[in-house]
């Protein structure tokens, strides 16, 4: 089975915003799943979780983004942006698989007052064949991991430049990990981190943190098994 390692991750915030202090607060994070390309069967384009494949059994695999809101978070401390679950069943091979999935997220600010912004993310798959027995073996696990690059982006408050990093994933800001993986038949839930920073503000880094560059982090290396008709 082909493995997709490639990873694009974009993000667009607006610019010249008004009047925020060290502490931000945003009231509303939405996501919604916008296109895929590859994969059939697909389901939930226009909606917060996107399936796909033709299931062995009662359910397809797919992906979920629930926002965490309202939030209140300082400059330099890590947030949890929102729950990104896996849903790992296996499929019939019937046709391409899914090579990657791109995902909105919406953020409405109270604090500063009037920023609304939208950031764009794709997440691709690592696609893995079942070669353990039973289904639910760790070897059959499938992996949610990050590249070796980020990338980042910038916005302007009162003419100051601020970051937003995406860093990764985990349970709490302690614990953060570069990768998860997924049972076979299972799904996975955990949160994605990140933090707002400025020039001057240091980057508090988790015990377990991977940095691999500067700026937002992609997310890479989701896989489901696939069984051949």
């Amino acid at each position: 089975m082909r493995k997709v390692t490639v990873i694009s991750f974009a993000c667009f915030l607006i610019l010249g915003l008004v009047g925020t202090g060290n502490a931000l607060t945003v009231d509303a994070v939405t996501g919604t799943w916008t296109s895929v390309v590859g994969g059939t069967n697909v389901n939930g384009i226009g909606t917060n979780e996107v399936r796909w494949g033709d299931p062995v059994y009662q359910y397809q695999s797919g992906f979920r983004f629930d926002g965490n809101a309202p939030n209140t978070f300082d400059i330099g401390e890590t947030f949890s942006l929102g729950q990104f679950t896996h849903f790992n069943f296996p499929t019939y091979v019937t046709g391409a698989s899914l090579a990657s999935a791109d995902l909105s997220v919406y953020l409405s600010f109270s604090d500063p007052s009037g920023l609304n912004d939208t950031l764009g993310f794709t997440f691709t798959l690592d696609e893995t064949t079942n070669s353990a027995s039973p289904e639910t073996n760790p070897a059959n696990n499938d992996f949610v991991g990050f590249p070796t690059a980020y990338a980042n982006e910038t916005f302007s408050i009162n003419n100051v430049a601020y970051t937003l990093r995406l860093i990764g994933f985990g349970d709490n800001p302690n614990e953060i990990i570069d990768q998860f993986s997924t049972i076979e038949t299972q799904q996975n839930v955990t949160n994605l981190w990140a933090q707002v920073t400025t020039p001057t503000a240091p980057v508090p880094e988790p015990s377990t943190i991977v940095f691999m560059g500067l700026g937002l982090a992609g997310l890479s290396g989701f896989g489901r098994k696939r069984f051949k008709k």
